[in-house]
């Protein structure tokens, strides 16, 4: 209960400032990327721990009019923020997506969000009936690098990650509950805005090298990767008559 409690007493949103805030157009431009791909173009969208909302704000200003967005956050200092940016076609519910009980979304979001909790297996399988098509984005902390540095005893105490996956067994946890993947791929933070100073450019030279020719090496080596994924149920929800 600790350890959960750091979400909602304003501890977790003093230790990363702005609740990743900064990531989120990022994020954004990821999500479309691979929607893009998939040819899909949904109607109704959902981000399952949206934090303040900034990825469905993001997003909503690259879809068309009348999509409708719809940001869930259990923690209530992020609800907070993500209300007052609430509009027309986003809104916002103090509360968690797998207790939705209405229309299957089109795609749900849940961006850095099962590492973080305590039942993820049985939160995953909740997710199932919510919508016809997920994207998830998994931060990938295992790697060779990671082991020798101690970097998820550093994660678990800086940004409250409780389960550590590499490539393999992000995939498997999703295919173990339910999960058909349609489309997987590596991001790694050297995808984001550069580094402002020539020696954090000059850091990660070899991660932006190893990365551009290899990403799954990198993955597995080096780390600093995520793996998105597209992802449906096995069985996937029916679309509701017209």
């Amino acid at each position: 209960m600790g350890f959960i409690q750091r979400y909602q007493d304003g501890e977790y949103l003093s230790r990363t400032q702005d609740w990743h805030e900064g990531d989120a157009a990022w994020k954004a431009a990821r999500v479309r990327e691979i929607l893009d791909a998939a040819g899909l173009a949904p109607r109704r969208v959902a981000d399952a721990g949206c934090g303040t909302g900034g990825v469905l704000v993001q997003l909503q200003a690259t879809m068309p009019p009348g999509v409708e967005l719809t940001g869930f956050e259990v923690a209530e200092p992020a609800f907070r923020v993500a209300a007052a940016r609430a509009n027309a076609g986003l809104r916002f519910v103090h509360g968690g997506v797998e207790e939705h009980r209405g229309e299957p979304f089109d795609v749900l979001l849940a961006m850095d969000v099962f590492e973080h909790v305590p039942d993820y297996l049985g939160f995953l399988e909740l997710l199932r009936p919510v919508a016809r098509r997920f994207v998830f984005h998994v931060p990938l902390d295992l790697s060779i690098k990671s082991l020798l540095t101690g970097l998820p005893m550093h994660r678990r105490r800086s940004v409250g990650h409780l389960h550590y996956f590499d490539a393999d067994t992000a995939r498997a946890t999703l295919e173990d509950c339910g999960y058909r993947v349609l489309d997987a791929r590596f991001t790694h933070a050297v995808m984001q805005p550069p580094p402002a100073t020539w020696k954090q450019r000059v850091r990660r030279l070899p991660d932006r090298l190893l990365y551009a020719a290899r990403p799954a090496l990198c993955a597995r080596v080096l780390g600093g990767c995520s793996l998105l994924v597209l992802a449906e149920p096995d069985e996937v929800p029916a679309l509701s008559p017209a």
